[in-house]
């Protein structure tokens, strides 16, 4: 068996949106990171995502401009000039679905105060629509419609244009436990080894940097770290496909989105409907075919009018992870806790953010680290290791729909 050793300045765990984010930040900077992935890059939150770039509506729903919405208001703005190409990273590979979402109402009272709320709080405002010019398949909702500037990018090819530009940092193992820390102390790592059967790869970084969502308690304890706490708040996305219509928005009903809707098309070109919101919240504690029935009733009831003959439905959890709070509540933003020996472990929020949180984990890192140390010659095994693959969609591994009229169908 082949040993072979070698140094880095930062070592980032976990290669979702927020490691690769960092990734990109660190070696933008004069860093010589690396990065671990044990399995697909995005898999679990990054690639469950429906990629829109909130600008604070669901936090400003109750009409507080509290952390949340304030830290989220700029990041529209700065997400449209790394799209364009004006900004790094340069993001203008990345797929667009849509550059705006619809925000629609029931006829209730919560509704149409969730509403008031919003215009109230946001600074990219919804817009009211013509009933005249509004989309055809909100064209039989009751309540008002308006539009909001929120822009709706593929997530997939997200993860692909940050990866194919740090291919030689990227490092894939088969699962966590191909991977061993050494430590010196609880929370102070002096090396890790990744393995396989031919062959050991020891990489001794100066710095770690955990960003791996729900693998993050794994790696604490395997560091000898009880804390920081991590907590765990899953959701039951619903998800449609079929002969349906792109659409991209929210409908709203007080201080939630009750549902949240967003399109793509899968590799057979169907249309596919990821449905978040409220509704997965509810469904978290339900089974999947209770969790059908109410996500049916839902859509019939927040989007009246819409033919879901011959529409097919199914869904799968997620797990948001993130630090711990008291009475396990939503965090206001992300969080980076950097109390552990020489690492760093960080929780994401929601996609919009990882460049604000990659901005301030690089700026933890140079108050410790000086960037611009030359890269350390590196040998056959490292050259020769395996680079991550990219996650596939939900609706690509899901191999089980059941019809409208609740028979199981094959993919």
């Amino acid at each position: 068996m082949t040993r072979e050793e070698t140094t880095c300045d930062v070592l980032v765990l976990g290669g979702g949106v927020a490691g690769l984010f960092i990734l990109d930040a660190l070696a933008r900077a004069g860093f010589d990171p690396l990065l671990i992935e044990a399995g697909r890059l995005g898999t679990g939150q990054t690639s469950s995502s429906q990629g829109i770039l909130h600008g604070g509506l669901k936090y400003a729903l109750d009409g507080i401009v509290g952390r949340s919405s304030t830290s989220i208001a700029t990041m529209p703005v700065r997400w449209a000039s790394m799209l364009q190409g004006t900004a790094a990273p340069d993001l203008s590979d990345v797929g667009v679905h849509s550059e705006h979402c619809y925000l629609w109402r029931t006829t209730t009272l919560g509704s149409r105060l969730g509403m008031i709320a919003a215009r109230s709080a946001l600074k990219a405002k919804p817009r009211q629509v013509d009933p005249q010019e509004r989309p055809e398949v909100l064209a039989a909702c009751p309540g008002s419609v308006a539009v909001v500037d929120e822009t709706v990018i593929d997530p997939i090819s997200l993860l692909r244009s940050l990866a194919d530009r740090h291919q030689s940092r990227l490092l894939a193992i088969d699962g966590p436990d191909r991977m061993t820390i050494q430590v010196d102390q609880p929370g102070q790592v002096e090396s890790l080894q990744l393995h396989d059967d031919q062959r050991v790869l020891v990489i001794r970084p100066t710095l770690v940097v955990l960003a791996a969502g729900s693998g993050n308690q794994k790696l604490l304890q395997d560091a000898g770290c009880s804390q920081p706490a991590m907590q765990r708040r899953p959701l039951r996305m619903g998800m449609l496909r079929g002969d349906l219509p792109m659409l991209w928005g929210h409908c709203v009903d007080g201080a939630r989105t009750r549902i949240t809707v967003s399109s793509a098309t899968d590799e057979n070109g169907r249309v596919v409907w990821q449905v978040g919101g409220q509704v997965s919240e509810d469904g978290a504690t339900m089974d999947h075919d209770r969790f059908l029935e109410h996500l049916q009733s839902e859509i019939r009831a927040t989007i009246p009018g819409l033919d879901t003959s011959g529409i097919q439905w199914a869904s799968y959890m997620v797990d948001r992870a993130e630090e711990s709070t008291s009475g396990s509540k939503r965090p206001h933003q992300y969080t980076i806790n950097h109390q552990s020996g020489n690492m760093l472990t960080c929780w994401p929020t929601k996609l919009v953010m990882a460049p604000l949180l990659a901005d301030d984990v690089v700026e933890l890192i140079m108050q410790r680290l000086e960037p611009g140390a030359p890269a350390g010659a590196r040998g056959d095994t490292f050259n020769k290791w395996p680079r991550p693959n990219v996650a596939q969609p939900p609706w690509e591994l899901q191999s089980c729909w059941t019809d409208d009229n609740s028979a199981a169908t094959a993919r």
